[in-house]
């Protein structure tokens, strides 16, 4: 469907009439007293990103008219020789027994000193421009007392993605390079990047742990530490459905959801109605699918069962749900992939959200259908900000000189986060909020997959 004149993007702001007060750095007096003046999350934007006003536009490039072309290019583009973002790899050990990593943005002179020598083999196998960090390297880290209060953006990727993205790069760009204010790392879902797993079991859009693991973690280490969150595509319903999960226990300081598959039933639905979405769209992402299985199948084939259904069903699957019906759901404890997507959707936890964040949307989105924007959910909580463009396709945005629109307004709202708003001893955003705004808190109960009933139920 079109938009507008597919060059010329609007933005249309959508959030409750009852939105939270953040508590401005100036808005406590000596006694610890909170003054009338506060700042709305609209508020913020109109003073640090002009560009997510409502009604704010912006030219896109105008051969990428429409949402599929928009898509096209993000997929298809060259972006190597731009946002060229350096990274260190650190290891992570999860309480499973399985292993992840993350992406932590370093300087490119650190990338380039001696350090890099130990391990030329392992450097080779990365993505570009990422090497191992030296235990040395991140014991420094996590001893300095600078990161004890730096803030640190924790990103996580789409589907089969990485911290070699051109969405995630544009951002760190703007973000650390131009800044230097902000630590930035990305956590890389098991078996994506490049990265090794040790158990067999790979992720979904409900799969939380991990991030749950890594913010513990990291609140450990650092307990008075802004930590801010910005989830891309699948990515953004991880992080959704995490922030969901927790509710008033998130330690979260605010978070950007962008390009979220909201109701994964029905994108599935989208991509299977489209004659774009059926045979290109879905086949190409699970090709990705099964590329990354193959890339782990010597750990994922220690489960028999697994084994016997990759045998019998890998060359059968030309369709994302597909590969879902006959992996993903059953290495996750579902019977069908429907089933997964009906529980898995974010959109069910988006009323439990208490922390600021901030949505953003494509109307043309081809694999995020516009039906599926949750526009009623927004509007019944009050700590939610949502961005509603004209254009943009899934994940692109691209702007006349093909610079991706969001970059520079998303890293101003946070930078301007730390500016202005006041944040408590654990990093937590002060807020003023009506408490009969909130949602009424239904019965539903242990909202998430507990990895020790996990029975894995692959079709044979």
């Amino acid at each position: 469907m079109m938009y507008g004149l597919g060059f010329i993007s609007f933005v249309k702001q959508n959030y409750s009439l009852n939105s939270i007060k953040l508590v401005g750095k100036n808005d406590i007096d000596k006694n610890g007293s909170i003054n009338d003046s506060l700042l709305s999350i609209s508020e913020l934007i109109s003073l640090k990103s002009p560009e997510f006003n409502n009604n704010a536009y912006s030219f896109f490039n105008p051969l990428l008219f429409n949402g599929h072309l928009q898509t096209f290019y993000a997929a298809v583009g060259d972006f190597t020789k731009i946002d060229e973002i350096y990274y260190g790899r650190e290891i992570l050990q999860y309480e499973d027994g399985g292993i992840g990593s993350i992406d932590r943005v370093i300087s490119k002179d650190q990338f380039y000193s001696n350090h890099c020598n130990d391990n030329d083999k392992i450097h080779e196998l990365l993505p570009p421009r990422t090497r191992m960090l030296t235990d040395l390297e991140i014991k420094d880290y996590y001893s300095q007392k600078d990161n004890q209060y730096r803030p640190l953006l924790v990103v996580l990727h789409g589907l089969t993605g990485g911290s070699f993205e051109s969405y995630v790069r544009c951002l760190f760009s703007k973000l650390h390079e131009d800044a230097q204010v902000f630590d930035c790392l990305v956590l890389n879902s098991r078996g994506c990047a490049n990265s090794k797993i040790s158990t067999p079991q790979l992720f979904c859009g409900l799969w939380t742990e991990d991030l749950r693991f890594l913010i513990k973690n990291l609140k450990l280490q650092f307990p008075s530490r802004p930590i801010f969150a910005a989830g891309f595509s699948l990515g953004g319903s991880m992080l959704a459905n995490y922030i969901g999960q927790e509710g008033d226990d998130c330690q979260l300081t605010a978070a950007a959801i962008l390009g979220n598959p909201w109701d994964l039933t029905e994108s599935s639905y989208t991509l299977s109605r489209s004659l774009i979405g059926r045979n290109i769209y879905s086949p190409i992402m699970a090709m990705n699918l099964k590329n990354l299985l193959l890339k782990n199948l010597p750990e994922l084939s220690k489960d028999e069962l697994f084994q016997q259904s990759f045998n019998k069903n890998f060359d059968k699957i030309n369709s994302i749900t597909e590969f879902d019906n006959f992996f993903t759901c059953k290495m996750f404890g579902f019977n069908t992939a429907f089933e997964y997507y009906r529980h898995g959707s974010s959109v069910n936890r988006l009323l439990n959200f208490r922390i600021p964040t901030l949505i953003i949307n494509s109307r043309d989105d081809p694999i995020v259908s516009s039906d599926s924007i949750p526009y009623k959910e927004v509007e019944a909580n009050p700590y939610l900000m949502m961005l509603i463009t004209d254009h943009g396709g899934h994940l692109g945005w691209f702007k006349y000189n093909n610079e991706r629109w969001y970059a520079d307004p998303l890293a101003k709202f946070f930078q301007g986060y730390i500016d202005l708003v006041e944040l408590d001893k654990n990093g937590k955003t002060k807020v003023v909020v009506d408490q009969k705004s909130l949602p009424v808190q239904n019965s539903f109960v242990k909202d998430r997959i507990d990895i020790e009933k996990i029975q894995h139920n692959y079709t044979i």
